[in-house]
């Protein structure tokens, strides 16, 4: 917004109007249209229902932020499908899905949230590890491809982050 931008949607599961407004302070309200959609980004029906949307009432898409995240750490032999597809799903077939939506698409950016730990790993955080390394590498397959993205590889914030927020592990988070 502070950048420009006039309409906004964000998507997630569970948005909702006053989520939405939890986001944005004050001072941007008024200045964009914020809608909130609410869709599963690793459900491919919710996602063309969300572009659909997008391409029929709202001006061309000029970018993607994409920041799902989610955790339940666990050592990796003590990890099954049950772990690792709750955070797959958003994070690995989500990015997917919104890559194969916007492909043909004049973007501005294509960004990512991943993780300083897909490159140096993690012992007890397998699943996010191996999640965020396929999201570096969707990134570099866009760019390949001549196509914008940039995967950023967040590392612990001083104040915190997703890793230290209570409730966090096993729960869909904001970013």
């Amino acid at each position: 917004i502070r950048n420009g931008a006039k309409q906004l949607v964000i998507t997630s599961r569970n948005a909702t109007k006053d989520r939405v407004d939890d986001l944005f302070s004050a001072a941007y309200r008024g200045s964009a249209l914020v809608q909130a959609v609410a869709a599963d980004i690793s459900r491919e029906e919710d996602v063309d229902r969300l572009f659909e949307h997008i391409r029929a009432d709202l001006p061309p898409l000029k970018g993607v932020v994409h920041s799902a995240g989610i955790l339940d750490d666990g050592i990796l032999a003590r990890l099954n499908w049950k772990r690792f597809a709750p955070l797959f799903e958003p994070r690995v077939y989500g990015s997917w899905l919104l890559h194969e939506q916007t492909k043909s698409m004049e973007l501005d950016f294509f960004f990512l949230n991943s993780s300083l730990l897909s490159v140096l790993g993690s012992a007890g955080q397998a699943n996010y590890t191996s999640s965020s390394a396929f999201i570096d590498g969707l990134a570099a397959y866009r760019r390949s491809r001549g196509l914008p993205a940039v995967s950023v590889n967040w590392c612990a914030w001083s104040d915190g982050g997703l890793a230290t927020v209570s409730g966090a592990r096993g729960q869909e988070m904001w970013s």
